[in-house]
């Protein structure tokens, strides 16, 4: 087990950043889940429709 250090603090918008996923949903489009991705410093939210059957790959393309 490691020493405990302090996480850095976020000094420009999108340097830290949380994520969740919300669901399921009744599907609609194609989509039942949401993706949520929080900005720490402005509290912006990006809400991204996404389904359960996206991979990884494709998640980071979506977030790029």
């Amino acid at each position: 087990s490691g020493q405990l250090h302090s996480l850095p603090i976020p000094t420009q918008s999108w340097d830290g950043i949380g994520m969740d996923f919300v669901g399921p949903f009744p599907e609609s489009k194609g989509y039942n889940y949401l993706w949520v991705v929080l900005c720490q410093i402005m509290s912006m939210v990006h809400l991204i429709l996404i389904h359960t059957n996206m991979t990884a790959s494709e998640l980071s393309y979506i977030y790029i």
